[in-house]
């Protein structure tokens, strides 16, 4: 995928989840190694010290965490590829002949999103790790005569469109990113990095989601009394098999002191003899020159 796009020609590295290493103090490296091993979840208290990326914890997620207890956030959020966010029905609609006779709001209006809150901390995100839903379906529909064969989706293409964002409240949100290309499909992971997001990346947020306006739509029949009733389901494209959030520590939403320290930066090797340094630069301090009139 091209680098307007995802990553470009830094793909493959990033992919990894964690960054390479190489020239950072001895003290650098213990924090980035701890910050990429483990899934930080409930029981103690998550360590927020230093400025090295970490994965952020993942005990108050949010979402349709509880709604009729048929989704539960924690599958996209546990580490496994195997279990997924669900699938979450946002509105039922019923005709008899053709005829409406109602429309419902379907039981799981809150499942097009999925993300975490930090519990008040502010964070500046720099990486988002996205693992779609397996190109199976979970929903097998009510025998009847006149129900068509269920229409697969093809998760990794219903992502596009799909954005990473952030919200100081949990209530209004800001787009980081928006998914222009498809996604690797499921077990693959891609990777979305700082430099790519928009510019309301240079802000610290206390709470991280994947949101996807997108939805599609499934149909069976019922047999009632008065024949048979068409039920038509609009659902949610948000269902994903994992969403990891990963950044840097701040003060405040406009602290971005822990960008200096990023990852990011060591992902460019020195310049080669007769290569115009400048350029060479640009690219070690990315998150600096992104967000640098806000540093």
């Amino acid at each position: 995928k091209g680098g307007s796009g995802m990553l470009g020609g830094r793909k493959d590295l990033r992919r990894r989840g964690c960054a390479t290493a190489g020239g950072w103090s001895a003290a650098l490296l213990v924090g980035l190694l701890m910050g990429c091993t483990g899934l930080p979840g409930a029981g103690a208290a998550f360590d927020w010290t230093g400025c090295f990326e970490r994965q952020f914890p993942t005990d108050v997620p949010i979402g349709n965490c509880t709604s009729n207890a048929t989704a539960t956030c924690a599958q996209a959020l546990d580490g496994n590829a195997s279990t997924f966010y669900p699938v979450g029905v946002l509105q039922v609609e019923r005709r008899l002949f053709g005829n409406l006779r109602s429309i419902e709001t379907g039981p799981d209006p809150s499942s097009d999103s999925v993300g975490i809150s930090l519990s008040g901390q502010s964070a500046i995100l720099t990486r988002v790790v996205l693992t779609p839903h397996p190109n199976v379906s979970e929903w097998i529909p009510p025998v009847h005569v006149y129900t068509p064969p269920p229409v697969p989706v093809n998760w990794s293409t219903a992502m596009v469109g799909g954005r990473i964002q952030g919200s100081l409240d949990g209530s209004s949100w800001s787009d980081l990113y928006t998914i222009a290309d498809r996604p690797d499909n499921h077990l693959g992971n891609t990777t979305f990095v700082l430099a790519n997001m928009t510019v309301a990346s240079c802000t610290a947020y206390t709470f991280f989601r994947y949101y996807n306006p997108g939805n599609a739509t499934r149909t069976f029949f019922e047999n009632t009394e008065f024949g048979p009733i068409e039920v038509t389901e609009t659902f949610s494209l948000a269902s994903v098999a994992e969403v990891s959030f990963r950044g840097v520590p701040a003060g405040s939403s406009s602290d971005l002191s822990c960008l200096a320290d990023h990852p990011d930066m060591v992902l460019a090797s020195a310049p080669k003899p007769g290569v115009y340094q400048g350029a060479a630069n640009v690219e070690l301090w990315t998150p600096l020159f992104k967000c640098g009139a806000f540093v």
